[in-house]
């Protein structure tokens, strides 16, 4: 039978958004997130430590969010608050501001989000990036993909350029080439009104674009949280190894979700990558070839030396190609977590 917050419980799904000086983001994607179809979800939304003013501007922002349909009395609490004996039920569509203290990363406080949904008992969490706005019946369109087989552990949405809205940047997530040690979103540069949806689902999708994820509560007990050793980077394809064999990948064809793609980071595939993306790239591409994939490690090296020779031949800035080199190294000694 169906889960519905009229059950008395949790609302099924727990919405975990990630802000990090990115409460411009934020705003508007809670907004977006309140025309979602049905009252089965609440929202998280923890911070990262932001220096921006984010967490204060978050704070004060509760009398907006009646206006965006959903519930204005939003609980704010801290990490350990999170962790503490006992917490306050959630009810649907409220929202939760979350300090996590520290920045500790994409994975780090995602998981902050995650084990508080868990302690919730949801059926399911959608870890959806701040710079997102969704489409009314994109969560819906998700679970209902994700019930029809109890194998499926993560499901993956329709991922548009919020800035050209037909274009598809991934329809899922991506397939990864890992002779190549390079990954390419499915779909990526199609438009969405001429796309074959048949040839796109037939698509090999080894991991679930983190964008927007609906992972299943089970697998979370079952598989653990994201890995917190990337810091930013590789921690989609690194669950998606760690679930494997016993959960299965999907996506939604239904679920869209409009995406401004990195804009706090310099992460845009449609831009220049920015020297923190370029260092947590190569070195992130080491540590999961050493971690999965031992015996393929020295593919990943020759991938970052190779993007290293091309920077030279482009005559790009010193500075860039030294980022690469020290990250290859860095990922060799296992150097992991968030580097400065």
């Amino acid at each position: 039978m169906p889960h519905t917050a009229a059950d008395g419980q949790a609302p099924a799904t727990a919405i975990v958004l990630l802000n990090w000086n990115g409460a411009r983001d934020t705003l508007p994607c809670l907004e977006s997130l309140g025309a979602l179809d049905g009252d089965d979800f609440y929202v998280i939304v923890v911070d990262n430590a932001s220096t921006d003013g984010s967490w204060d501007t978050l704070k004060t922002a509760a009398s907006q969010l009646a206006a965006f349909g959903l519930d204005p009395h939003w609980q704010v609490l801290t990490r350990a608050d999170t962790e503490g004996p006992a917490i306050p039920a959630a009810t649907p569509r409220s929202v939760w501001l979350v300090q996590a203290g520290e920045n500790g990363g994409f994975a780090k406080g995602n998981n902050v989000g995650l084990r508080l949904a868990l302690r919730h008992g949801v059926e399911f969490a959608w870890v959806l990036n701040n710079d997102t706005l969704v489409k009314p019946d994109s969560l819906t369109a998700l679970v209902e993909r994700a019930r029809q087989d109890p194998r499926l552990g993560m499901v993956g949405s329709i991922l548009l350029y919020a800035s050209h809205p037909n274009t598809i940047q991934a329809f899922g997530g991506a397939t990864y080439f890992y002779k190549r040690a390079r990954g390419e979103q499915i779909g990526n540069g199609q438009d969405i009104e001429t796309a074959d949806f048949k040839a796109l689902s037939q698509a090999r999708l080894d991991y679930v674009a983190g964008a927007s994820m609906l992972v299943r509560a089970e697998l979370m007990r079952s598989v653990g949280l994201f890995s917190e050793h990337f810091f930013l980077y590789f921690e989609e394809i690194d669950w998606a190894h760690r679930a494997r064999p016993a959960w299965r990948l999907g996506m939604a064809e239904s679920s869209l979700v409009l995406h401004k793609e990195g804009a706090s980071i310099g992460t845009a595939t449609l831009s220049r990558r920015s020297l923190l993306s370029e260092y947590y790239l190569a070195r992130n591409l080491i540590l999961f070839y050493g971690s999965h994939l031992p015996g393929l490690l020295v593919l990943a090296v020759l991938r970052n030396l190779r993007e290293a020779m091309g920077m030279c031949l482009r005559r790009e800035e010193g500075r860039r190609i030294a980022t690469v080199l020290r990250a290859t190294w860095h990922g060799l000694i296992r150097k992991t977590g968030a580097t400065h």
